[in-house]
């Protein structure tokens, strides 16, 4: 009989502890538990739309909707702010070979007006 209740202790203290820590930050999650997120807070927010207004009017249900959407923007800037840091290091490996050779060219003695033109000419001329 301890033993049960034991087991109901721990597995009630789990529950209180998971709703005080709340939901995990975005920051902190992989892109895959990000999208799984999105799309079971998204599933609760539709089936909380679809209820009558009489049921949408409870104020612990406005709060956990009003809660919920916040989260989801929170989880979409999460993703868009990783989606520009991919996008900037792809910009950064692309300007590198370019940068590298204008600091050479700077080395070489070229102002850097010139060594700048002089490396676009040559990576274009490479890229064709």
């Amino acid at each position: 009989m301890e033993v049960l209740i034991g087991i109901v202790v721990v597995v009630v203290l789990l529950i209180v502890i998971g709703k005080i820590k709340g939901a995990p930050e975005p920051s902190s999650m992989s892109e895959a538990a990000i999208f799984q997120r999105l799309n079971t807070e998204g599933a609760w927010i539709s089936k909380y739309l679809s209820q009558p207004l009489s049921s949408q009017q409870s104020a612990s249900l406005k709060r956990m909707y009003e809660e919920k959407t916040q989260y989801i923007q929170n989880l979409k800037a999460e993703l868009t702010k990783r989606q520009m840091a991919q996008g900037a290091q792809a910009v950064q490996a692309e300007l590198a070979p370019i940068l590298e050779r204008t600091a050479e060219l700077i080395k070489e003695g070229k102002s850097e007006p010139e060594a700048t033109a002089q490396s676009l000419k040559e990576w274009s001329e490479k890229s064709k």
